[in-house]
């Protein structure tokens, strides 16, 4: 959470002896005034899955001892992650659905885990951006216009759809296009044995089936271990009538029963500049409820039952589509409930130094039920590189998971945050960790770190492992021994190289400001200065009320922590001077009066200031001493 505050300029006034002490500690919004802020604001990734796989320092197959060349892309819970390059798996529309293609038929590519949508297009070598497919007509050799490639089916199924209808009486053949690195989440890229056509089809009107035909299904019919968390998506050669497809013409049942979870189905979305298209040939069974992904049914035979009378799906001509079956099998296991930070690991939302360089357990998996005996766990890493600040290194792990527990803990060491040289094997920034189960061919989606599980949106964490500098105390933070003050207390404020978590003061005889690294006191207000390069903050007041002016300033020692926990390695150390006190004793008779005047924005002394001392007696006023100040300091007779 970012603080921002607003603030103005205090005018510039003289302090003198008719004051009647300094002003109480103020609200920290008034502190915040005070200062003039005025804000607006195993590397390699074909890692043994047994016993002991431990990280080393051996590069993975890709630059920045990455597990691909590509930059990888920070994924969410129900993505499909694997340890290889991606595979292309099959295609659609094939056999008769080949010969018969409808001039709407949609395509279909499903590969072996989800890939990035930001590899779908490229830069070729005259710099114009081009699709990493094409589809050509074979006859004439011309490119069909597609629209820009969707993916579904838990990100491995790429679907293609013409811009208009294809033309009649053609033969279609769908190519990867040559200098295309499509890739996985983890930077990984399909293999370069890609010459072969992927869709082979023709359009013939006088051909095409009097009803209308499901082409594509995923999961794969009759294919076995895939996870109850999929999504399923059916394709049919043509449009169709929206209003027909609901729960009870597309019908999920998992071993004969409705699984908690029924979504309605779905027409798949595209956007465009003109607004969305519904793409009728498409539709998804997407097990989300209250926004969260939904298992429905372990080791489980699911069978998707389409138009079933008399809940008929009907075509976007009238054609009904005739009763249509699916099924797949589900694995016994199912990905992980929760990823979070170790109990007592600091902070609940980043890795800091102590996560990197400890051995503490630093994440903690919750399953829904015990594995399976000889269940892993994946654990793929994503975050900023630190040899290219724009590269997303992904790294992978993998630990066998206890016998008989719901719940198990990983370490840094165990993650390999930390190469052979003490170097973090990831900058500072943006990061996550998604964990994948696996026991012998079968896996899980995975489930992504998620700081707060309260909302819907998923909070990765953030990686930091440098420690805060203070730069100085002060509004301008140039303050680096005597600091001085016009509050109760001492509250220290000023700059450090970045927004800070807390800070400990320790003013040795005038006390601290409490708490510990366990229950800190009351967190720094800190935000990052406008021009981005430190930030500004309030530590808790240490509770020294008003001090004698004449007696020694407070000695205090400051320790900052970032909001990683990251601790300073030097601490700050000073004096503090408060002004504007008046004391010690009753009103100043008879005596000599030691007067100090300073700027009431910046505190410094006033050079040369006129001060004039009066008294009142008996109804009358009179004059009597005046005096100049030297280092804004002057002695003037009393009453």
């Amino acid at each position: 959470m970012t603080l921002r505050f607003h603030a103005r300029s205090l005018p510039t006034r003289l302090a003198s002896a008719s004051q009647r002490g300094t002003r109480a500690a103020a609200p920290w919004a008034t502190m915040l005034a005070a200062m003039t802020l005025g804000l607006s604001g195993c590397d390699n990734p074909i890692c043994v899955f047994g016993e002991g796989c431990q990280p080393d320092d051996t590069p993975g197959s890709g630059d920045n001892n990455s597990m691909g060349p590509e930059s990888g892309l920070i994924p969410s819970t129900g993505i499909f992650l694997e340890a290889g390059a991606p595979e292309f798996l099959r295609a659609a529309p094939g056999g008769v659905a080949a010969t018969q293609a409808h001039g709407q038929t949609p395509i279909f590519l499903e590969f072996s885990e989800s890939l990035n949508p930001a590899s779908f297009s490229f830069e070729d070598d005259e710099g114009e951006e081009q699709s990493a497919f094409q589809l050509i007509a074979s006859q004439t050799g011309i490119e069909i216009p597609m629209l820009p490639p969707q993916l579904v089916g838990d990100g491995r199924v790429v679907v293609l759809l013409p811009v208009a209808d294809y033309p009649e009486l053609q033969n279609f053949r769908l190519f990867f296009r040559e200098g295309q690195t499509i890739a996985d989440l983890n930077g990984q890229v399909l293999g370069d044995d890609l010459d072969t056509a992927l869709v082979d089809f023709t359009v013939d009107s006088a051909a095409v089936a009097d009803t209308p035909r499901v082409i594509y299904s995923y999961p794969p019919d009759s294919s076995i271990n895939n996870a109850d968390t999929s999504e399923i998506v059916v394709g049919f050669d043509r449009a169709m009538d929206g209003t027909t497809v609901d729960r009870d013409s597309f019908a999920v049942t998992v071993d004969g029963m409705t699984p908690t979870v029924d979504p309605e189905p779905q027409a798949l979305s595209v956007n465009s500049p003109a607004g969305p298209i519904i793409v009728s040939q498409v539709f998804l069974w997407t097990p989300v409820n209250g926004g969260e992904l939904q298992g429905y049914g372990l080791d489980g035979d699911v069978v998707v039952q389409l138009s079933n009378t008399p809940d008929e799906i009907v075509s976007d001509d009238g054609a009904t589509l005739p009763l249509t079956e699916t099924a797949f099998s589900t694995l016994d296991f199912r990905l992980p409930s929760a990823v979070v930070k170790a109990t007592g690991a600091r902070p609940e939302d980043g890795f800091g130094r102590a996560d990197f360089f400890g051995t503490e357990a630093v994440v903690d998996v919750t399953l829904e039920a015990e594995p399976p005996a000889g269940t892993n766990a994946e654990f793929y890493l994503f975050g900023q590189s630190p040899e290219d600040s724009e590269f997303t290194r992904t790294l992978l792990r993998s630990v066998p998971v206890p016998a008989g527990v719901t719940n198990f803990t990983v370490t840094g060491a165990e993650l390999g945050l930390i190469d052979d040289n003490g170097l973090a094997r990831f900058d500072d920034g943006q990061a996550q960790v998604a964990v994948v189960l696996l026991n012998g061919t079968g896996r899980t989606a995975a489930r992504v770190f998620d700081a707060d599980s309260s909302t819907d949106e998923e909070e990765g964490p953030i990686f930091d492992t440098t420690p805060p500098e203070i730069l100085g105390l002060g509004v301008n933070g140039d303050v680096t021994d005597s600091f001085v003050g016009e509050v109760r207390d001492f509250a220290a404020f000023g700059r450090a190289s970045e927004s800070i978590g807390f800070a400990f003061v320790d003013a040795g005889g005038d006390g601290t400001n409490g708490g510990s690294i366990t229950e800190p006191p009351a967190t720094a207000f800190s935000t990052p200065s406008p021009d981005g390069t430190d930030a500004y903050f309030i530590a808790a007041p240490v509770p020294v009320g008003v001090l004698d002016p004449n007696g020694a300033p407070v000695t205090y020692e400051i320790t900052v922590f970032d909001q990683a926990f990251n601790q300073s390695t030097e601490s700050f150390t000073g004096t503090f001077t408060q002004r504007g006190v008046v004391g010690p004793g009753g009103a100043p008779t008879g005596s000599t009066v030691a007067v100090r005047v300073f700027d009431a924005v910046t505190l410094a002394p006033i050079e040369n200031a006129l001060v004039l001392s009066y008294q009142e007696l008996s109804g009358g006023i009179t004059f009597v001493d005046d005096g100049t100040t030297v280092d804004g300091a002057v002695s003037v007779a009393g009453a």
